[in-house]
């Protein structure tokens, strides 16, 4: 520590001066300051100063730390993710691969920022572990999967490529394919990350495999009109068509998409019902099924054998059968 003499005075520390009438400095108040980041103190024995750094964070600082997602330019250069447009590729953390900003917004894994650019939705940011790391549920039966096809060894070679090298790109595709789109530019990204430029012709072949698997399993519940059904669902059981996509294509199971029919089925039911009843004849749903009252239409009821039959009621399907019920466009 350095020392200095003063004439008269004697010895005397430079971190402890004097005044001329001898009283010693009074130490300022000090005033407490939360701290913000990593601090350091540091000491000058020559002059008697005292020094405090500390590590703030910076107010313009918006850009994710590198571990959490990177960004890059058209012309390949870096850039901050604040500032990244919709056509900039943009890494995401923990192997989920890169793609532009655009589909990463549509798949909800980043968000725009109302001062421009964009910031990284905190579920991205999960580990590989953690995205893995299956939800508890409770376990859905397959379903009826009677004549309903399989899918061919190509295709379910495809999907195990994407649940391990581009699970999220295979849940865009599901999600899209749910709302009735063709997921191009999605395709383009992920062929150029799994590096294979045939990606696309293989996803439609997949696409189209599921989705025999999926109209066989309506048949087995009722639905004769996929088209119908599908405008149907997307318009009043949004969430749950893509649920049952999902099931379908990761679980091998139709129950969902199945349920879904069923509801389908059933709401038709009771517009055929409604229908038939404006037109003077007596109608009903029961167990699924439209009946109709045989005495409405002019006939008699079932002959009666032994303690059954004497029945007014005939199903529609049986009425259109016979003749009794037409519809006409």
């Amino acid at each position: 520590m350095a020392t200095r003499y003063v004439s008269g005075q004697g010895m005397s520390d430079p971190g402890q001066p004097t005044t001329l009438e001898g009283q010693q400095l009074s130490e300022p108040t000090p005033q407490r300051i939360q701290q913000q980041g990593p601090m350091r103190i540091l000491y000058n024995t020559e002059d008697g100063t005292t020094r405090v750094e500390e590590s703030r964070p910076s107010g313009a600082m918006i850009t994710p730390p590198v571990e959490q997602a990177t960004a890059r330019n058209k012309a390949g250069m870096p850039i901050s993710l604040s500032t990244a447009g919709p056509q900039d590729v943009i890494t995401l953390p923990n192997g989920l691969g890169d793609s532009s900003a655009e589909t990463w917004e549509q798949l909800g894994m980043i968000k725009k920022l109302a001062t421009g650019g964009y910031e990284i939705v905190g579920s991205a940011a999960t580990t590989p572990a953690e995205q893995q790391k299956p939800a508890e549920k409770i376990e859905e039966p397959a379903g009826d999967v009677t004549n309903v096809p399989g899918t061919s060894d190509s295709s379910d070679k495809l999907l195990t490529t994407l649940q391990e090298r581009a699970p999220m790109g295979l849940e865009g595709i599901i999600e899209s394919i749910s709302q009735g789109v063709v997921p191009e530019k999605l395709y383009e990204d992920i062929a150029r990350q799994i590096g294979d430029e045939n990606f696309a012709a293989k996803a439609e072949t997949m696409h189209g495999e599921f989705l025999a698997s999926g109209q066989a399993a309506l048949r087995n519940v009722g639905v004769t009109d996929a088209v119908a059904f599908e405008t149907w669902a997307r318009a009043n059981r949004k969430e749950d068509v893509t649920s049952a996509v999902r099931d379908m294509v990761t679980g091998r199971s139709v129950s969902r998409l199945q349920s879904l029919g069923r509801a389908f089925v059933a709401q038709n039911n009771e517009k055929l019902a409604t229908l038939i009843q404006s037109r003077g004849v007596d109608a009903e749903v029961r167990n699924g099924e439209v009946y109709v009252s045989r005495k409405s239409l002019g006939l008699p009821p079932t002959p009666r054998q032994g303690d059954f039959g004497n029945s007014d009621q005939m199903t529609l399907r049986e009425a259109i059968r016979a003749g009794h019920i037409e519809f006409s466009n």
